[in-house]
């Protein structure tokens, strides 16, 4: 069961990114907040080449990176439009502190709270990038770069990782009482973002359903 749950996130998150990227090019713009795309791409690259997961879990990280990739390339490409006070010289910069953060953060959480999985730092991770999933969706007041579909195979993908998770502990984690925590949180913000989005959808006068 377990196995069908992790599957289960895989492939909904394959199917997020795919329409995240497909909204992004269609818009013009990009579908996922800049500090969890960061946060991303660094957590996919530290559990594929520097603390690799289990097969066949590295090879879905893998794919992730690439994935990860992609969103940076529109968030350049696009970045003027939704950061028009910044200069490239700040944006840039800004973009480099975010990196270093990101490392400096999943690096110390690994080894103060015995990290071995890197699931507090991935959890957390995706904890913030729902949080700020909200955020974007609040701040731009309309549906650029996202999707109810979205959305909604967002949540009932993080919820499958953490179901998994919470029934069946993972070698080390069995006392942990900040993972479920982190589960909680992000099921919370998932569900918000599907119920934002949906409004929204309806303000608009678009169907959730047929638009992706």
């Amino acid at each position: 069961m377990i196995a069908v749950l992790y599957s289960v996130f895989d492939l909904l998150w394959i199917a997020v990114f795919v329409l995240i990227i497909r909204r992004g090019f269609r818009d013009r713009s990009y579908g996922m907040p800049l500090a969890a795309a960061i946060a991303n791409l660094s957590w996919d690259f530290l559990v594929s080449f520097v603390y690799p997961a289990p097969a066949p879990q590295v090879y879905f990280e893998v794919l992730f990176i690439a994935f990860d990739a992609v969103i940076l390339y529109q968030v350049f490409r696009s970045w003027r439009t939704e950061f028009p006070t910044l200069t490239p010289g700040l944006f840039f910069a800004s973009l480099a502190l975010m990196f270093v953060a990101a490392w400096a953060l999943m690096l110390s959480i690994r080894v103060d709270f015995n990290d071995s999985l890197s699931v507090y730092s991935g959890f957390g991770g995706n904890l913030m990038g729902s949080m700020l999933f909200v955020v974007m969706l609040l701040q731009r007041n309309d549906l650029r770069g996202q999707s109810f579909y979205i959305a909604l195979f967002k949540w009932i993908g993080t919820a499958s990782a953490s179901v998994a998770f919470i029934v069946y502990r993972l070698p080390g984690y069995e006392q942990s009482l900040l993972a479920p925590v982190l589960c909680i949180g992000m099921f919370v913000f998932d569900l918000m973002y599907v119920i934002l989005v949906y409004r929204m959808c309806r303000r608009q006068g678009i169907n959730p359903w047929t638009y992706a």
